[in-house]
């Protein structure tokens, strides 16, 4: 018998996408992973130490790509790495903010997280 990939579901599109969120962040030792609207306000995360409000606002600041482990960086990240991304999700722009050495495939992410939020 096969065995179920999924532990948590949820019906609830936002719910789901933290749960997608938590999950992607877990498996590939992220600090933190946050999806955010290009004006600041957090969409969904996975759950952290870190600040996703503070992330959500550095995305809007930094924009897209890796930035250096330095001031505001360095502040928000707790000295982790950060990649910042920008997504598309149902025609709308978006960042999706990941804190540590090892960030998946944004591609792989956004059309999870666009037939998720669909």
């Amino acid at each position: 018998m096969a065995s179920e990939r999924r532990q948590t579901r949820s019906s609830d599109p936002l719910e789901a996408a933290e749960l997608y969120l938590a999950s992607t962040a877990k498996r590939n030792a992220l600090k933190a992973l946050t999806l955010s609207h290009h004006d600041g306000s957090v969409v969904a995360g996975a759950p952290s130490q870190l600040n996703v409000e503070a992330i959500a606002t550095l995305a809007t600041i930094a924009g897209a790509g890796t930035h250096p482990r330095d001031g505001l960086v360095n502040l928000v990240t707790h000295g982790h790495p950060i990649t910042i991304c920008n997504l598309d999700i149902e025609g709308h722009p978006h960042y999706l903010s990941a804190v540590g050495d090892d960030p998946s495939k944004v591609e792989d992410v956004e059309m999870a997280l666009n037939r998720i939020l669909s």
